[in-house]
């Protein structure tokens, strides 16, 4: 059974009618407006507020004139000093982006409330996308192993000049 290329109305809250089958997700990188949690904690920094983990601070975003409610979490971590920093979305998740994926919604919500996916997580391959190299459209894929071959190329022939430059590998032209 081969996996279903496009999602019914109930899959997901926010879709794009224009798939190569049909209805899609919504990707993050299409989406209106994300606010990162760094940018909230900048943000309380700069106001002087006190965090540490166990704080729970509620405030108002504002994105494109629209202010938006917000609810931000400290939790203790063993990295950062005075904890991480967790939005806590509508569905009582924890997260690190909050989206807004079209202007016209009122509420930002985490990838998952939306349904959202990354570009990463779509095949790319069956689009015409990448460069004409001597008459052949190349994939992603293609393109990736080519850049590959050309590092392992370049790496090689370094290797081999810091081996002749230290005198454990003799070339040719020496008699």
């Amino acid at each position: 059974m081969s996996a279903k290329r496009s999602i019914d109305d109930g899959d997901a809250p926010v879709s794009v009618a224009d798939g190569r089958w049909g209805r899609r997700r919504f990707l993050v990188a299409e989406c209106e407006a994300v606010l990162p949690v760094e940018s909230v904690y900048t943000d309380l920094l700069r106001v002087g507020k006190r965090l540490r983990p166990g704080v729970t601070v509620t405030g108002v975003a504002t994105i494109g004139g629209r202010d938006f409610p917000v609810r931000v979490e400290v939790r203790p971590n063993r990295v950062w000093r005075s904890g991480r920093l967790f939005f806590v979305c509508g569905c009582g998740r924890r997260c690190t982006r909050l989206y807004l994926p079209a202007a016209a919604l009122c509420v930002l919500a985490c990838r998952r409330c939306y349904g959202l996916s990354y570009g990463s997580r779509t095949l790319r391959n069956y689009k015409d996308s990448g460069p004409i190299v001597f008459g052949v459209r190349l994939t992603h894929r293609m393109v990736a192993r080519l850049q590959a071959a050309r590092i392992r190329r370049e790496r090689s022939v370094a290797a081999r000049r810091r081996q002749v430059e230290r005198g454990q590998l003799r070339t040719r032209l020496t008699p």
